[in-house]
This record gives C-alpha cells, sequence and structure tokens, in this order.
C-alpha cells in the first residue's frame, strides 16, 4: 500500500473518531440550549407518524452530550495509549490533529472576521 493511501487512512480515522462527533456534540449544544426544543418537537409529531415527548428534550439537552463528551476523552484517551495502527506519533499529528486545529483556528478567526465586517458595514 502506497503512503497517500496511509495519510487518507489517518485523516479518515480522525473525521470518523473526531470530527463527526463533535459535529454532533455542537448540534446537541446549539440545538438543545439555544433553539426552543419545542419548535422540533413540534415539527416532528406533525410529521411523523410516531410523536416524540418532553423526554426529547433532556436527551438532547443532557443524556447525549455527555455520552458525545465521554466517546470523544476516550477515543482522546485511546488515541494517545495505542496510535492508530502504530503509526509514529508526529505523522499522527502532523495528518491527523494538526489539520482539526487549522480548521478550529481558522472557523474562529472567519467568523470573527465576519463580525468585524458586519459591525463595519452597519455604521
Amino acid at each position: 500500500m502506497g503512503n497517500g493511501l496511509y495519510l487518507i487512512e489517518i485523516i479518515d480515522h480522525f473525521i470518523a473518531e473526531f470530527g463527526l462527533v463533535t459535529i454532533g456534540l455542537l448540534e446537541c449544544i446549539f440545538l438543545g440550549w439555544f433553539v426552543p426544543n419545542s419548535f422540533f418537537r413540534n415539527h416532528a409529531n406533525k410529521t411523523s407518524e410516531i410523536t416524540i415527548g418532553k423526554w426529547w428534550d433532556f436527551l438532547i439537552k443532557i443524556v447525549i452530550p455527555i455520552i458525545l463528551v465521554l466517546l470523544l476523552t476516550l477515543s482522546a484517551i485511546d488515541n494517545v495509549l495505542y496510535p492508530y495502527l502504530d503509526h509514529p506519533y508526529w505523522i499522527i499529528f502532523l495528518i491527523g490533529v494538526l489539520p482539526l486545529l487549522i480548521i478550529i483556528v481558522l472557523s474562529i478567526f472567519f467568523m470573527k472576521y465576519q463580525q468585524i465586517k458586519e459591525k463595519s458595514n452597519h455604521a
């Protein structure tokens, strides 16, 4: 197997193990704490044969975020103790961790840049 496939495997591993779980966690936090839960519950109840009770709010706000944080923590510990496919730590950091950190930093930067741009347009 060529080096490119190893790199794709590492990237895929980190996206699946950390990226998707983090996005799910952020969605639960946003939908559970910043958007009225009744909005989504009422819509789902109107368009589905199965009705969702108030227990759904508790799951979205509390239970699912706790489970996802636990999954992220255990995955991080596992990846530190047992590097993915026994690759050296430096390649895992360079190909797996560093791109995630860069994406987070760029996201925050562009969000702040957009806020500054909107304020200057309104002034």
